[in-house]
This record gives C-alpha cells, structure tokens and sequence, in this order.
C-alpha cells in the first residue's frame, strides 16, 4: 500500500504581542486619570453666554434645585414626543424681545443662549418655548397647536444654577462669564496604548483590536492610527493614543478592557489584554440623589 504521507509541520516562529493601557491628563495631580482635578460646577456670575443640550423628552426630566417661584414647566399637547427636530425659542422673561436663542434643533445636539440678537444681557430670567415645528406667530392658534413644552428658569447665576441641571427637555452643559471663563461638563483625556511584540521573528500582523469601556466597544483601529494588517516587528514598540471626554460633573468609575489579536506570516495567532481602572468626575452631595439618564426621545 502507497505510505501515508507524514503530517504537516505546524507553523514555526512563535506569536507574543502584548498591550498596556494607560490614561492622562494635563488636569490631574499627577499627570494620571486617577487624579483628575473636579470640576467647579456652580455659576457664580451672570454668564455672559449658557450653553444648552436638547435631550428631548417631557416636563418629568426636569432636575435642579432652583426654587419653584423661579423655576416651572409645563406640556402642551401631550408634550415632546417626535424624534424630528423642534423649533426652539429663549427669551428673557419679562421682555420676549430680548431674543437669546430661535431655531431649529435636533434630539442630542447643543445650542447656544446669547445677546448676539442686540439685548445687552442675559437677563435674570428667561423663557424655553419648544415647538413640533416654526409657527406662523401671527396665528395664535397655530402657534398654541404647535406648542409642546414651556419652561422658565433663573439665569443670572444669583442663585441655584449648575452644570448637567435639567429644565424640562434642555440642560446646562457649558457656561462663560468673567469671572470663571468657560466651563463645562468634560475634561480631555488620553488614552495611550503600548503594543510590543517579543516572539515572532517575522513580525506579528495585528487582525484586531479594541477595548470595551464601561460596557461599550471600542473599535481602536478606527479610533487610532492602527489599521488591520499593521505589523509589529520583533522587539519592536508601537504606541497608539485616542482621545477620550470624560464627563466630569458624575463621578463614576471608568473600566477600559484592551485587547490585541495578532498572528504571524506562518500563521500563528496570540492575544493579550489589558485592564484599567479608575474613578472620575465631582462626588454629589450624599442629600442628592442623582437622576437618571434623560431619554433621546419620549417613545
């Protein structure tokens, strides 16, 4: 009988890659995320311009401690419930000719209160009406149809006004005034990855690589220079960065899992991973119970 040929060898030159993971900040202590320095989060003077986010949704999302005789929000017809954009009008209170904002806005995106109209200040008191689409404000009936959402709220940061507050379906989230400059919600941080290869003799070739972060994924060969096919040479360091917001007005912890998959010209394949932990961002006062994320759009 004709002999059965002998196996095929597995492949030669071994696979070792290994990754670290690192995170830092020009705002910490020592360089490090671990020592991230707080955020100062009050107002403490009449901001010059308020920054403010559309997260969508009814009265119920509200969440601040102004005082009910400056705060107050009302729903009209059934409130906010479309996922298209509304128009959005901020006044002053007292005078609806001091124009602060009027517009178009999106779920999720940001505008800005300011005197660029020609009003001298942002006034102590203003005025968020939200529309499903721009009236036609010479038909009162048609501008009362199309009212969703009305919200007042104290601005001149005399009193009780902070970073993340919720008045109805918008929120603070960036003030300017002369006293404190800008200041929001998010500290720039760097994500730094080191990836070494210290077994294959012909380079591994990276076929993937990502961290989840606090249960999301992210994939590093988009967020980084790396691409797939990228090949670490023996002995050879490449480092990678991403650059990460954190949001300093929660304080939570942020756990970033990496992982490198590689395998060598001859087929062989190895992984690593590497895991970082640290706490971020202001502690709430232990009276304060911190409210839950608002929702995109009502459903």
């Amino acid at each position: 009988p004709t002999p059965t040929p002998p196996p095929t060898p597995p492949p030669t030159g071994g696979c070792n890659v290994e990754v670290e993971v690192d995170c830092t900040s020009d705002l910490s202590e020592d360089g490090t995320c671990s020592t991230l320095i707080p955020i100062v989060t009050r107002c403490d003077k009449r901001a010059d311009n308020l920054v403010m986010k559309f997260n969508g949704g009814d009265c119920s999302q509200s969440f601040n401690i102004q005082e009910a005789d400056l705060f107050d929000c009302t729903d009209y017809n059934g409130g906010h419930q479309q996922p298209d954009p509304v128009y959005i009008i901020v006044t002053a209170r007292k005078d609806t000719g001091d124009l602060y904002f009027e517009g178009f806005v999106e779920v999720g995106n940001e505008f800005e209160l300011n005197c660029d109209s020609g009003c001298d200040k942002i006034e102590a008191d203003s005025t968020v009406t939200i529309y499903k689409d721009k009236p036609d404000f010479a038909d009162p009936d048609q501008v009362e149809l199309l009212r969703v959402q009305e919200s007042n709220f104290h601005t001149s940061c005399s009193q009780n006004l902070f970073l993340k507050d919720r008045f109805g379906a918008v929120q603070l989230v960036e003030f300017t005034n002369s006293l404190q400059g800008t200041v929001d919600c998010f500290l720039n941080t760097t994500f730094g990855y080191t990836i070494t290869n210290e077994g294959a003799a012909q380079g591994g070739v990276i076929t993937d690589f990502f961290s989840i972060r606090n249960g999301d994924f992210i994939d590093l060969l988009e967020e980084t220079d790396l691409e797939v096919g990228s090949v670490i040479s023996p002995d050879q360091v490449v480092e990678a960065q991403e650059f990460v917001l954190i949001d300093m007005t929660v304080q939570q912890e942020y756990v970033t899992t990496t992982s490198i998959i590689a395998e060598t010209p001859g087929g062989v394949a190895c992984t690593d991973m590497a895991t970082l932990t640290f706490k971020a961002g202001n502690p709430l006062p232990p009276s304060v119970i911190p409210p839950t994320d608002a929702p995109t759009a009502l459903p």
